[in-house]
């Protein structure tokens, strides 16, 4: 299923990546649960994501403070400010990321946070790119709120999962939002 949806993912040309990213950037701006939010944390898009580039200039114009996943050598995920004028580094799989100066704040003093995804279904099970990475840092975290961002095309019926799974509270689509267990 992720070799499958991937290889839909990046068959996308970069104006309907761009299109679903700004229908996701509209339906995000109005939703109260980004507009309280002082806290954020995005991610460096690739690989066909969902492009996180107008979420995180729109997060910078309104305020809000952005932090960015930085992979650590013993595979744990932190986050850290993001800062377009600060230095950036690439990890080891390619992806940019706040440099190793730049400050970093625990998971659970982030308000909400946007993730990316391979695949996922309406009972708020994401399929990601396998590292779990994502499923370590919010275990037993029950803030922030959990948005996954993605195309509708990686909708599917069903999501395989285990105990260890953390699900979304919504998924973001450049069609809806979908709220599949809101926060308590």
């Amino acid at each position: 299923m992720r070799r499958k949806l991937r290889k839909l993912r990046r068959s996308l040309d970069d104006a309907a990546v761009m299109q679903a990213t700004s229908g996701i950037a509209s339906i995000l701006a109005q939703l109260p649960l980004w507009q309280h939010a002082h806290r954020v944390a995005s991610y460096s898009s690739c690989n066909g994501e969902i492009s996180t580039e107008l979420i995180n200039i729109m997060a910078q114009q309104e305020g809000k403070q952005l932090f960015l996943p930085v992979v650590g050598s013993d595979n744990d995920l932190s986050f850290a400010v993001y800062q377009p004028e600060d230095a950036q580094q690439i990890n080891r799989f390619g992806i940019t990321e706040p440099g190793a100066s730049a400050e970093r704040c625990s998971v659970d003093q982030l308000e909400l946070i946007l993730l990316p995804l391979v695949a996922w279904d309406r009972s708020g099970a994401r399929l990601g790119m396998g590292g779990g990475f994502y499923d370590r840092c919010l275990e037993g975290v029950p803030e922030p709120v959990r948005i996954g961002l993605a195309h509708s095309l990686q909708e599917v019926d069903h999501v395989p999962s285990e105990p260890w799974d953390i699900k979304m509270h919504y998924i973001l689509t450049e069609q809806e939002l979908v709220c599949c267990q809101p926060p308590a």
